[in-house]
């Protein structure tokens, strides 16, 4: 919100909304036949969640730079899953 693009109340909408986008994702929801990939899923998820707030997700951000968010948040929690299995072996 501080480069102006979301109110306050528009972050804070969007954080509650990607925090149900996860459980719902952690619960096992699937794409649909027209989500072409799980950007489009979590935008859809969004959208259902926040209405249309969820389109300002996404300002300012390129497809790339959303895969190479992506990719770079599942790196970290693959980490720190290995990590936590090696500290188990090692006990």
């Amino acid at each position: 919100w501080n480069a102006g693009v979301l109110t306050l109340e528009e972050s804070r909408a969007l954080e509650r909304g990607l925090d149900v986008v996860a459980e719902q994702i952690a619960g096992g929801a699937q794409p649909t036949a027209t989500d072409e990939d799980v950007h489009t899923l979590i935008d859809r998820l969004l959208h259902d969640a926040v209405g249309t707030v969820a389109s300002k997700l996404h300002t300012g951000r390129s497809r790339n730079d959303q895969v190479a968010t992506a990719t770079r948040l599942w790196t970290i929690d693959a980490c720190a899953r290995v990590d936590a299995a090696v500290r188990a072996l090692q006990q």
